[in-house]
């Protein structure tokens, strides 16, 4: 098996959804041959560190190709170790927090782009699952492995449009906050804040029969934070919201974390533009010719 980050999600209420005004089989084909394209868009690209570059190395070569499985609405998407890490990934402390750091923010942003696919033109969908990190074996149409049997059986225990991280993968990704030192030109960077950069929000998510779990949730928000962008979003996502009270229960949850997650989002948007102009004066300041 594959040692790696492993997501299954599928849409709300998907089923009955030719029943609809207006949806076709053509248009709903179309959606996901959409969300088909936008996954595979990140099989072979890296989704750069960014702001953390000077404190987090790449390493591209110790993640592989993303694996893709659709079925319907429902989506597996994978991330594996390189064949050539996998055995320093499973006896390596460092190698192992560095490798699902990588691992866990790509396949966030993978299922995030997905996310925004599935939400954008008719018919809109809403999606939820659960992601989890431990082996697998993806390879069409067969999904198999402890992380996929994680994955499957919580992707839908959430209360609404949540895409959250399972124990494993929760507990993987609080070790790398814990573990890393991320720094920005010379100076920490707050594990929680870098952790919502990628796409990742620590969220109570609600759970069928009452409960809640504290964890990440992937943020549906492209980056960079856009407030006009992530306001339609918003929107589009709402709508997929229509019948009865358990459904209703579904939409307060989802827009009460879309809500949250705009206005930490926009925060730290702000944060980066009082940074950048602050930057900028002093670099100012610097080059002037003293009298």
């Amino acid at each position: 098996m594959r040692h790696g980050a492993v997501a299954m999600i599928d849409a709300l209420g998907f089923k009955g959804i030719w029943d609809r005004n207006g949806v076709s089989p053509d248009a709903v084909l179309d959606k996901l041959r959409g969300m088909r394209d936008a996954a595979a868009a990140h099989q072979y690209r890296r989704v750069p560190t960014g702001h953390l570059k000077d404190s987090v190395p790449e390493e591209y070569d110790i993640l592989d190709k993303a694996e893709l499985c659709f079925l319907s609405d429902t989506i597996v998407i994978a991330v594996p170790a390189s064949p050539e890490s996998e055995k320093q990934t499973r006896t390596g402390h460092h190698f192992s927090v560095l490798y699902h750091f990588h691992a866990i923010r790509q396949l966030a942003a993978i299922v995030s782009d997905v996310l925004r696919s599935a939400a954008q033109g008719a018919p809109v969908l809403a999606y939820r699952g659960c992601m989890a990190v431990g082996d697998f074996i993806v390879e069409q149409p067969f999904v198999i492995g402890p992380a996929v049997d994680e994955a499957a059986t919580h992707m839908d225990r959430a209360q609404g449009a949540f895409t959250w991280l399972a124990p494993s993968a929760e507990d993987a990704w609080d070790r790398c906050l814990n573990t890393i030192h991320f720094s920005r030109n010379g100076k920490s960077v707050d594990p929680i804040s870098t952790s919502i950069r990628y796409g990742l929000v620590p969220y109570s998510v609600p759970l069928k029969g009452g409960d809640s779990y504290q964890t990440y949730v992937v943020s549906p928000f492209d980056e960079p934070f856009s407030s006009s962008e992530a306001g339609h979003l918003h929107l589009q996502i709402q709508q997929t919201f229509q019948g009865p009270l358990d459904v209703q229960v579904k939409r307060q949850n989802t827009l009460s974390f879309l809500a949250k997650t705009r206005e930490v989002l926009q925060a730290l948007a702000a944060q980066d533009t009082d940074a950048e102009a602050t930057g900028s004066s002093s670099n100012d300041s610097g080059s002037e010719s003293p009298p």
